[in-house]
């Protein structure tokens, strides 16, 4: 199994020390960005299709279509490079939907998915509200400073 393609141990270190406090951080709700999903939470994920055979197909086989891609077929994305599977998961089926921006007329199965455990997820949108104090860690002057 591939975890890292290419390991650069300044870019990892820098990601560690930009991301060391989030934990601690709080909104203007006092809510922290990271939140915990359980197995009462449920995550979509959806798939286009062109016409029924290929939907017939897919769920003869729902672990394989709707599961993490082979790693000969795993394409780069936005968290991933080529060849390392991610699960996008949406916190909606119409998320999911409008993730896959499906063409008019095909087709579009989602599927449902449950943690097996507890998993930690960094809350993007409540970034938004968070106030960071003076400068900003990709100003190099802060870092200078900091």
């Amino acid at each position: 199994m591939k975890e890292t393609r290419y390991f650069n141990r300044e870019v990892n270190d820098f990601l560690d020390s930009l991301f060391s406090d989030i934990d601690k951080l709080k909104n203007r709700d006092s809510n922290s960005p990271i939140k915990t999903l359980t197995d009462e939470v449920h995550l979509f994920r959806a798939r286009v299709f062109e016409d029924q055979e290929e939907v017939k197909q897919a769920l003869e086989h729902p672990e394989k279509n709707f599961g993490p891609p082979p790693t000969t077929l795993a394409r780069s994305g936005r968290m991933n490079a080529q060849g390392i599977s991610v699960f996008y998961g949406a916190t909606s089926v119409n998320l999911a939907i409008a993730e896959v921006r499906p063409p008019v007329g095909s087709i579009v199965v989602t599927a449902c998915f449950v943690p097996l455990r507890e998993l930690k997820v960094l809350d993007i949108s409540a970034l938004d509200s968070i106030s960071f104090g003076s400068g900003s860690k990709f100003d190099p002057q802060t870092r200078k400073t900091s």
